[in-house]
């Protein structure tokens, strides 16, 4: 190919793919929901180790929090930003020779050299993070970009290419190279390779992923023990030997989150008195809340665990720090 001052690379190249690429050193474990679509099954089988859980309900977000996901697999960018999401367009593993992140300084960078990582490593190719600038100018930043996800991604080879457009940069790819890219307004490349709504305008020669990060939520990380909880009902004597040290504990009735009491407040009651009587008004957060909503209530619980609840009040367990 002839660059000819459009495109180039440095030193640093796409690896001999004859050689498996190294085993990962942290894999990443992800619990994956697959909508219906070409090759969103497929690719969430990839991601998600065989054990994709495939939406039969309408409800994407019912479908998200009982799987407790972090990914969903769907054909199309829409709104829904309840998980990270993951877009395959024209992926084949069996057709795929190697991997390549596009990554920059936006928001989803990482989560795109995640990915390529993961699907490399399942299908047993090469990947390669590259970041893409335009000018000299933009060396250095380049660089801290390739370090920044080197430390958080081990396993991916760094790369750097100058291009002047997205198309330059796919006719370097080799033709069964697939390309995971972060959705739109991150970088330079990757807003190129949008236009007008959200779609495409130029796909790599072995298909392309598109990926968006969201926010962590509560069901991802509510604890499957429920850890300490009292009945409104139970003498204070009672309670104090349940709660033990915890500084604080839910009060559930009926399965329902109706209270929190607090260690001080157990022990400075009388023995014959209900859990009701020197109980609080409810801690809690929404099972679908952004996970910082939790960290933001355990200096109020005094670092105890934070209970969560669905839209019911029904008391599903809690978060630890």
């Amino acid at each position: 190919m002839d660059n000819s001052g459009d495109t180039t690379m440095t030193s640093w190249e796409l690896p001999d793919r004859e050689e498996a690429g190294p085993p990962l050193t942290e894999p990443d474990r992800w619990s994956v929901v697959s909508a219906p679509g070409a090759g969103c099954w497929e690719l969430g089988q990839v991601l998600s180790d065989g054990d994709t859980f495939v939406v039969h309900q309408s409800s994407l977000r019912d479908a998200c929090i009982t799987a407790r996901a972090d990914l969903l697999v769907q054909p199309r960018l829409t709104s829904f930003d309840l998980v990270s999401v993951v877009v395959p367009h024209d992926f084949h593993q069996e057709t795929v020779g190697s991997v390549v992140a596009a990554v920059g300084g936006g928001p989803h960078s990482l989560l795109a050299a995640r990915v390529a990582r993961k699907i490399a490593e399942a299908i047993g190719k090469k990947a390669a993070a590259i970041t893409v600038l335009r000018s000299r100018d933009d060396d250095a930043a380049s660089q801290q970009v390739l370090d920044r996800i080197g430390d958080r991604v081990p396993g991916l080879t760094p790369s750097v290419v100058r291009a002047r457009s997205a198309e330059a940069l796919v006719e370097m790819l080799e033709p069964d190279t697939l390309l995971v890219i972060g959705a739109p307004g991150g970088s330079w490349v990757q807003r190129q390779f949008f236009g007008p709504g959200q779609k495409l305008r130029h796909a790599a020669p072995g298909g392309v992923i598109v990926v968006r990060s969201a926010e962590p939520r509560c069901f991802q990380e509510v604890t499957a023990t429920p850890g300490v909880v009292v009945s409104p009902w139970l003498h204070a004597r009672d309670a104090r030997r349940v709660v033990g040290d915890a500084p604080a504990a839910p009060v559930v009735a009926d399965g329902f989150l109706v209270g929190i009491v607090r260690h001080d407040a157990l022990h400075s009651a009388p023995a014959d008195v209900n859990v009701a009587t020197v109980a609080e008004e409810a801690v809690f957060v929404l099972i679908d809340d952004p996970l910082d909503a939790a960290a933001d209530l355990q200096p109020v619980l005094e670092g105890a665990p934070v209970p969560v609840v669905d839209r019911s009040g029904r008391w599903l367990g809690s978060i630890s720090q």
